[in-house]
């Protein structure tokens, strides 16, 4: 829930982060007509969000994490999605991101609760544009649950994963920053 609340600081991504993951949900079978009715209304808050004329918000970001935390471990209680490293996979990036920005901001004595433009979304912000990241960071976010369909290692796509996500971020730093 907290990282999801973290990557809401750019229009479009939370929400596009939370269409897939429900529509994931939804053809597993879990909810299927709930999450239907969810994903319509986030399609109609995203044509909102894109004019900048509605935002999630932290509530709104916390709800919407928190259904997907709820239908997430419903399908895993009835096994929809069979193996708890399946769920941390589909979740991981945006973890790794906050805990990377916490612990960056930990280093550089500063508190770890408030903002600042750390974050991957940022990254990707700075250097593509708003429209163009969102579309990246999707990929990258989904990436390993990609991976998942083709390899059955799952140690080997978090690992793969987890260097990925660190080289794109050393790689966009340091053309940032030339």
């Amino acid at each position: 829930i907290n990282a999801m609340n973290m990557i809401d600081g750019i229009n479009l991504l939370c929400a596009s982060y939370l269409i897939i993951i429900f529509i994931i949900l939804a053809s597993s079978g879990v909810s299927q007509i709930i999450l239907i009715l969810l994903i319509i209304g986030i399609i109609g808050f995203l044509f909102l969000n894109y004019t900048d004329k509605c935002f999630l918000g932290d509530n709104g970001s916390i709800y919407l994490s928190y259904l997907a935390a709820y239908f997430i471990i419903k399908s895993y209680k009835y096994e929809y999605i069979f193996f708890a490293d399946e769920l941390f996979i589909l979740m991981m990036i945006p973890g790794i991101d906050m805990a990377r920005v916490s612990f960056v901001r930990l280093l550089h004595k500063k508190s770890p609760f408030n903002g600042d433009r750390n974050h991957i979304h940022h990254i990707f912000r700075d250097r593509y544009g708003k429209n163009k990241s969102i579309f990246l960071l999707l990929i990258i976010f989904f990436l390993p649950f990609v991976l998942n369909t083709y390899l059955e290692n799952s140690i080997l796509i978090i690992i793969t994963s987890v260097i990925i996500y660190f080289i794109t971020i050393y790689v966009l730093r340091k053309s940032n920053s030339n």
